[in-house]
């Protein structure tokens, strides 16, 4: 009887202890499944803000890329940042042509922002703007190329009553957030700084061609102006002289035929002369046009030839100083030429000058040519052509030269021509 209650107890304490353990490890088993299930929660959760917060970063480089000016991109950085990571403060620094930096932009502070903050060293700009912003701490993130440094962006957290100085450090993430924006700002706004230097050379570019054309027309209409005046310098002087001398030539053929010597003789000493004053004024004309010494020698060589017909033919004084102006390249001078030629005339025609100076003065950004006569001064008109007393032509001259010209009164009376030729387009030694 004895034998069969201990197996009866044995069996029930069996029972007993595997019911036990049947019920703790279902206890064991729920823990596991809520801890999984709470874990599956938070991971969901992270993964849901971390999803937000990509989906917010895109969006912020997204408008980014919209702007087309350097300087809006780097303020809508700084814009974004406060928006992108919450209860912060952000500033922009730019750096001064010495090196320092001054703020170009500021978001989340109060209405006077941060007026006259500037920082020696990109080094101390979290600490300086911490201060500055009246944060405890600041992150600096650098915007810059692989080349240059353009800005520093300053982000620091604002602290609600009761948090810890530990709370206003940022996050890796929300570090790693800034850094992105940084660096998509920085390319942006390099990009948008190229774009904007590309097309300020195609407008350039386009002014550039417009003003040659423009001057390509001018030319043409100085060129024709110029062959009309050939033209009627040839029609009044040598073609009337030859036409002359012709009808002598018939006229002395009548007076051989008729056996009247004398008269053949004076007929013949008349075209003679008049054959001379002829190749005289080729010759004069020709060197009006291009004189010799034009090609080899210097500009008052030139001027020699032109300066003593005028005193001849018009009792005027021409006082030549071109010391200055020595060595100056063929086709410069040969664009100079005829300015001087044409405002000798003017002074001469239009002011009834009695003495003109032809001087030269050299300047850093190139030389000036001046022809200053003591005349009545000269009141600019518009001939039927256009060619308004030449000055049409000296202006077309000298703007192919890239230079420019300008009519000034003299003290005392008279009229100064001021041509100013630029220093590219002189030789360095000269």
């Amino acid at each position: 009887m004895s034998l069969w209650l201990l197996v009866g107890l044995a069996g029930l304490v069996a029972l007993v202890g595997g019911a036990f353990l049947v019920g703790r490890g279902d206890r064991v088993r729920r823990r596991e499944q809520e801890h999984a299930q709470a874990f599956d929660r938070s991971l969901s959760g992270r993964l849901l803000q971390q999803a937000s917060d990509l989906d917010r970063l895109v969006a912020t480089l997204g408008g980014l890329a919209d702007e087309q000016h350097d300087v809006a991109v780097l303020a809508r950085a700084c814009d974004d940042a406060v928006r992108l990571i919450p209860d912060t403060r952000a500033a922009l620094l730019v750096l001064r042509p010495d090196g320092t930096l001054e703020v170009a932009a500021s978001a989340g502070l109060p209405a006077e922002g941060l007026a006259g903050v500037e920082v020696a060293r990109v080094e101390d700009a979290a600490t300086v703007l911490a201060t500055a912003m009246g944060t405890p701490v600041a992150h600096a993130t650098p915007l810059a190329t692989r080349h240059e440094l353009i800005a520093v962006l300053v982000v620091g957290r604002t602290l609600v009553s009761g948090a810890e100085h530990a709370d206003a450090h940022l996050s890796p993430a929300e570090q790693a957030q800034l850094q992105v924006i940084a660096d998509f700002a920085a390319r942006t706004a390099h990009n948008a700084r190229l774009q904007g230097h590309l097309e300020r050379a195609r407008v350039e570019a386009e002014r550039r061609e417009r003003e040659r054309a423009r001057l390509s027309d001018q030319l043409a209409h100085a060129e024709q102006g110029e062959r009309r005046r050939l033209a009627d310098l040839l029609h009044d002087g040598p073609q009337q002289t030859i036409t002359s001398v012709s009808l002598m030539l018939d006229a002395c053929v009548d007076a051989a035929s008729d056996g009247d010597w004398d008269a053949m003789r004076r007929i013949l000493s008349r075209a003679r002369d008049r054959n001379r004053e002829s190749i005289r004024d080729l010759r004069e004309l020709g060197s009006s046009i291009e004189p010799p010494a034009l090609r080899n020698g210097g500009l008052a060589e030139a001027l020699e030839p032109l300066v003593v017909r005028l005193g001849e033919d018009h009792g005027v004084t021409v006082l030549v100083e071109l010391a200055a102006a020595e060595n100056l390249p063929a086709a410069v001078r040969a664009m100079v030429y005829p300015i001087v030629r044409e405002a000798l005339s003017n002074s001469l025609k239009h002011a009834r000058a009695s003495q003109i100076t032809v001087a030269a003065e050299r300047m850093e950004d190139g030389l000036a040519i001046v022809v200053a006569d003591n005349g009545s001064g000269m009141l600019r008109t518009v001939a039927p052509d256009g060619l308004g007393q030449g000055t049409d032509g000296i202006r077309e001259r000298a703007a192919a030269l890239g230079g420019t010209v300008t009519w000034d009164p003299v003290p005392g009376g008279g009229t100064a021509l001021r041509l100013v030729i630029p220093a590219r387009v002189l030789p360095r030694a000269a």
